[in-house]
């Protein structure tokens, strides 16, 4: 999926300025539109002044408005914006995520980029709810911006399950980062089994199920990658056995990863019995590295 299209979702705090350079740098590489939006939740300004105002309420959220614009084209030009046009900036009136998601959706934008904090009160753009329910109530990619942008992505790391919200992630991460492998991981935890043959079979025994497991895995992984739509020339896939949001974190350190794409259910959550629970863990606690959900 070519991305021509971006919305980058702002507070104008010290955290959304990571955000907003890999905005830039995105848009710039792959010759994407760029809109920047920030929400301003009129109740939030001050109840008690909007109280006294009667009238000029609406004149006061106007000129709020305009000079948040305003706030918010210097705050990407402090970011190196260029200053001749090529970005949209909006400030609209609302509730966080369901504005972005109303405009997202109205432009038409192929991917949503947040900062991984911000700050509360007038402005609502948080890693908590407002990213969560971001990826839980629209089809479109969501990236959680957690470290510095220093250049595009070079180290990308793809959680597999062998499932179409897989195949969805391992595409989109290819057509990201168009001339890099990617690192392909499949966790399996094998607590259940233990549980069960503990003291109940040889260690030999227990040994040889685990190594006739992980050879099905590892053909399944194996397999999978050669039916997808990125060349196996451009994915090296690895297994291991544990806790997956523990294996992935240690798999961010080992490998240096920059970005993790993963793909999750969005609106059934009980049915996301896999990676939905890893992905909300994933993006609040992975450190060091980018996430970008994909919900299918």
């Amino acid at each position: 999926m070519p991305l021509e299209k971006i919305l980058h979702a702002t507070d104008l705090s010290p955290g959304a300025e990571a955000a907003g350079r890999r905005a830039l740098q995105l848009a710039r590489d792959h010759g994407a539109r760029l809109q920047v939006l920030t929400v301003v939740n009129a109740p939030d300004v001050n109840e008690a002044v909007m109280a006294h105002l009667r009238g000029r309420s609406g004149e006061m959220m106007t000129d709020l408005t305009e000079a948040t614009e305003q706030a918010l084209v210097e705050h990407m030009r402090g970011l190196g914006a260029p200053e001749d046009g090529g970005i949209e900036y909006h400030c609209i009136q609302g509730q966080g995520y369901r504005q972005i998601l109303k405009e997202a959706r109205g432009w038409g934008a192929d991917l949503i980029v947040v900062g991984s904090h911000g700050h509360q009160g007038v402005h609502d753009v948080l890693l908590g709810s407002t990213t969560l329910n971001l990826v839980h109530h629209t089809d479109l990619p969501v990236l959680v911006v957690k470290r510095p942008a220093q250049g595009p992505y070079e180290r990308v790391l793809v959680p597999a399950d062998f499932s179409e919200r897989t195949r969805s992630a391992l595409q989109l991460a290819a057509d990201l980062v168009p001339e890099q492998v990617l690192r392909v991981l499949h966790v399996y935890n094998l607590d259940a089994l233990d549980n069960v043959l503990r003291n109940r079979v040889e260690r030999s025994e227990v040994d040889r199920i685990k190594a006739e497991v992980r050879a099905e895995r590892q053909q399944e992984l194996d397999t999978f990658l050669l039916n997808t739509d990125v060349h196996p020339d451009r994915v090296q896939g690895q297994l291991r056995m544990g806790y997956a949001p523990d294996e992935l974190q240690k798999a961010v350190d080992e490998w240096d990863a920059q970005l993790v794409v993963m793909g999750t259910h969005g609106r059934n959550r009980l049915a996301d019995a896999l990676l939905g629970g890893v992905a909300r863990r994933v993006v609040h606690q992975v450190k060091g590295a980018d996430v970008l959900l994909v919900r299918t």
